[in-house]
């Protein structure tokens, strides 16, 4: 199937990594690989049975260049959950790790 890949730093930079660090984007930007486009179109099926068992919950990023607020919002009305908002961008893995860490945590609850 075909492949997407950002290949340029500044366009990567603008469009997942906003918010992040530029050394962090840098490295971040070295291991972006392709990305198979054609399962975008792959057929979905789901059970009555099976679907909605695992809890979800969005964690919104407010400054997301690549799934904008308005395409978020209508993804989260679609398919309502619990939110969480953080002010970052596509990447909050490096761009604000320990306030996605805590959201995580907090979002998973209490150890058992």
């Amino acid at each position: 199937g075909r492949t997407s890949r950002c290949t340029d730093r500044d366009a990567a930079r603008a469009t997942f990594y906003t918010r992040t660090p530029p050394d962090l984007a840098d490295q971040a930007f070295a291991r972006l690989s392709p990305e198979p486009t054609g399962l975008n179109a792959a057929p979905l099926v789901l059970t009555p049975e099976r679907y909605g068992r695992i809890p979800r919950h969005y964690i919104l990023c407010e400054q997301d260049e690549t799934i904008h607020l308005r395409l978020q919002r209508a993804m989260i009305a679609a398919q309502p959950c619990p939110v969480s908002t953080l002010d970052t961008d596509h990447s909050p893995f490096y761009s604000t790790p320990d306030e996605l860490a805590r959201m995580i945590d907090a979002v998973a609850g209490p150890k058992k």
